[in-house]
């Protein structure tokens, strides 16, 4: 997982389906955003419908399609821009994101 130059992450077909995504995802924005980071961009493949759904709980909002190289494929595909920003986080996502567990 990363924020450079957008969000992007890759998972283990295995680990599909169980939140794993959504949760570490929300960790690394709320720390993103805690430190005073700005708004981070993303992008979907068009037809990844888990990443679009993982981005939309987490409070990406869309910025239109567009083409971009994949390296998976080998070649362009069409994708769905997304940006979230730190107002949206806070309204939205931020309840996603696990808090420490007082001792």
């Amino acid at each position: 997982m990363s924020l450079e130059p957008e969000l992007g992450y890759w998972l283990a077909r295995e680990a599909w389906g169980r939140g794993i995504m959504t949760a570490a995802a929300a960790m690394m924005l709320d720390r993103h955003f805690a430190g005073g980071g700005g708004t981070v961009p993303a992008s979907v493949h068009l037809g990844n419908d888990a990443s679009a759904r993982v981005l939309a709980k987490l409070g990406f909002r869309s910025e239109g399609g567009g083409v971009a190289h994949s390296a998976y494929w080998g070649a362009p595909v069409e994708i769905l821009r997304l940006r979230l920003a730190r107002a949206d986080w806070l309204a939205h996502g931020a309840a996603l994101a696990p808090r420490p567990v007082p001792l």
